[in-house]
């Protein structure tokens, strides 16, 4: 009886594991498909950001994704390294949850992020990068950078 439920325990994870790992292949197939469309960008309020391009560059372990032309500070990117991306929904790869830059983290010189997480959301016509942290310097203060190219 009581192998028979491990074995019942272990096939459905084994099952669950290669579902997610389908979705994850089937959506950076979808990111590779938006190379060289151009569109609107958006913020997370949905201001107009001006132009975007998706340029997408890939090779055997990692498909870096970028938004060019656009009038933020710098142009929104992505790394989706096929080792350690996981599906965080239907439609999104969550491809970070380290915070670390050189010099600090993703909340400055001083570090202390908390909860950092950086994905990338696939539609039908548009594709986000999403960048979320919380700084323990600023009170625990949530940042939340959102770049949406939506295609015609």
């Amino acid at each position: 009886m009581k192998s028979l439920f491990a074995m019942t325990i272990l096939a459905s994870v084994l099952f669950s594991q290669a579902v997610q790992a389908s979705s994850v292949s089937s959506l950076i197939e979808r990111v590779k498909k938006m190379d060289s469309k151009e569109g609107r960008v958006t913020d997370k309020k949905g201001n107009d950001m001006g132009t975007c391009r998706v340029n997408v560059d890939s090779n055997e372990s990692v498909v870096s994704v970028s938004l060019d032309g656009t009038d933020f500070y710098s142009d929104p990117s992505a790394f989706i390294y096929f080792s350690d991306v996981k599906l965080g929904g239907e439609n999104t790869l969550i491809v970070s949850t380290n915070s670390d830059r050189p010099g600090g983290d993703a909340c400055g010189d001083a570090g202390g992020a908390v909860g950092y997480k950086k994905s990338v959301v696939v539609y039908d016509n548009a594709i986000e990068i999403r960048e979320k942290v919380r700084c323990t310097f600023s009170f625990f203060k949530k940042y939340e950078s959102v770049a949406k190219c939506s295609f015609k």
